[in-house]
Parts: structure tokens; C-alpha cells; sequence
């Protein structure tokens, strides 16, 4: 008997197949598995600019407005809109009353003119393909703070205010994060008394 080395045809081909096989069970969960990675990255990326805010309220930093001045806002915050896409959240520092209350984020005022306009802290990036399905205060019921929520921290306390466009809003509110690619959800709860965790 002669001793071959090498491998056969017949090997080559199921090798090749085994291969096309797994990468092609691959290829149909990805999309799936990046969705799921965004709405955890997303999730967590809104929770650390909670803490942040809430930090930032705890030492009384003072924030260097648009008019080059460093002033102690009322109170720091996170804004979250769910009607843009990507949904826009962003961390600010609110320096002047919004009407009927403060810890809300206002867009209005020219920086040359308005001195007490609300400053953008940072934006929080997040990914194209980013829903939030839902935005709820279960304290109040249906229908209050549907697509925007206000978290405000007022220094030195590190208690947090809910609010809506226009109201408070009670004692907690839940951020649903989702993505288009998958059915994957997580939420951020916050409560009054300062504490978040994700679901």
C-alpha cells in the first residue's frame, strides 16, 4: 500500500462547506448581534451622563458660559428627546428659570444677548439605528413626558428633579432603549432619591 500525502478532494469539499456554513450562520444573526450591542452601548452611555450631571451637582461646579463668564447653574441636567433620530440627549447646565419651573432644558437665547440662557455641557452621542420606544413617569400616568424628559440635579443635593416640557413629572421616569435591527430593549429607571440601574 502506498502512503499519500496530502488530502482528497472529497476533504477539500466538505472543509469548504463546513466554512461556508458557519459564516453564513454568521452573516444572518449580525445585524441582529450589532443592534443588540448598540442599545446596551447606548443605554450605558445615557446612565454615565446621569452620574456625570449628578457629580457635577454634588461638587457645585461652576461652568464657563458662551459669554467666556464662570457661573454656578441652578441646576445640572440631562435632556432627552425622542422625536429626533438619533434621539438627541445631552447633559446641560441650567442657569435661569423656564417658565413654570427650572431643571429644564430650554434651546432659546443668543449668547450675546440672553446671559442666562442654558448651556450645552455635552452632547451624548448616540448611534444612528437608536430608538427609544418609549419615555415614561409611571408616578403620573399615561400621556406626561411621552417624548421629552428633563433629570435635574440641583447642587450641592444629589436628588434628582423630573420633569416634562412643561411640568414636573413625580418621582421617577423610564428611558426604553431599542434599535431597529432587533427586538433587544433595555431601560434606564431614575428615581427622585438619585438612584438609576438598567434593565
Amino acid at each position: 500500500m502506498e502512503y499519500r500525502r496530502g488530502f482528497s478532494t472529497f476533504e477539500l469539499l466538505v472543509a469548504i462547506a463546513i466554512i461556508v456554513g458557519v459564516s453564513v450562520v454568521f452573516l444572518f444573526q449580525f445585524p441582529a448581534y450589532t443592534g443588540a450591542n448598540r442599545v446596551q452601548k447606548n443605554s450605558r452611555a445615557l446612565a454615565l451622563a446621569l452620574r456625570k450631571a449628578q457629580n457635577m451637582a454634588l461638587a457645585v461646579q461652576p461652568v464657563r458660559t458662551c459669554n467666556d463668564e464662570l457661573k454656578t447653574p441652578l441646576y445640572f441636567g440631562v435632556f432627552v428627546d425622542r422625536r429626533t433620530s438619533p434621539p438627541t440627549a445631552l447633559i446641560f447646565a441650567d442657569f435661569t428659570p423656564s417658565g413654570a419651573g427650572d431643571g429644564r432644558y430650554m434651546e432659546e437665547g443668543d449668547c450675546p444677548r440672553d446671559r442666562n440662557r442654558d448651556e450645552i455641557i455635552e452632547r451624548i452621542p448616540l448611534d444612528a439605528g437608536t430608538i427609544i420606544p418609549n419615555i415614561a413617569c409611571p408616578t403620573t400616568g399615561p400621556g406626561v413626558c411621552d417624548d421629552i424628559v428633563n433629570i435635574a440635579y440641583e447642587p450641592p443635593e444629589a436628588r434628582a428633579k423630573i420633569s416634562d416640557e412643561a411640568s414636573d413629572v413625580g418621582q421617577s421616569a423610564e428611558i426604553t432603549f431599542g434599535d431597529v435591527k432587533t427586538t433587544l430593549q433595555r431601560s434606564i429607571v431614575i428615581r427622585a432619591t438619585g438612584q438609576l440601574f438598567i434593565r
